[in-house]
């Protein structure tokens, strides 16, 4: 069973006119989501944003368009904050990884409370 601890982060890439990084989703929902990054990705970019839920086989494939960042966050208590978090909000999913993130997020809230 997945259970809040070991949920998130969640590993994922993004992909965009500058290639490919790599991120750690904090936070999800079916509409969007906000990733950790080392480099800002610039608001108004267009991102594909892949990622396989804890639990499941199937990985998730979304584009999104950056809407927010906050620079500074994050990173080691003590040490210097060197990581961003973008908020990045999904174009409209296909309804069978709707359904896959709504039930992840189900399941993470029943398993501890939703983050």
């Amino acid at each position: 069973m997945t259970t809040r601890t070991d949920s998130f982060p969640i590993q994922a890439q993004v992909t965009g006119a500058g290639g490919a990084l790599h991120v750690k989703i904090q936070r999800l929902t079916a509409g969007g989501c906000l990733v950790e990054t080392e480099k800002a990705l610039g608001i108004g970019q267009h991102y594909t944003v892949s990622f396989v839920l804890p639990g499941y086989h199937e990985a998730i494939t979304a584009s999104g368009v950056v809407v927010k960042s906050y620079a500074g966050l994050g990173g080691a208590p003590g040490k210097a904050k060197s990581h961003i978090l973008d908020e990045i909000h999904f174009k409209p999913l296909g309804e069978k990884h709707k359904v896959m993130i709504e039930n992840f997020i189900k399941l993470v809230g029943s398993a501890g409370g939703k983050r």
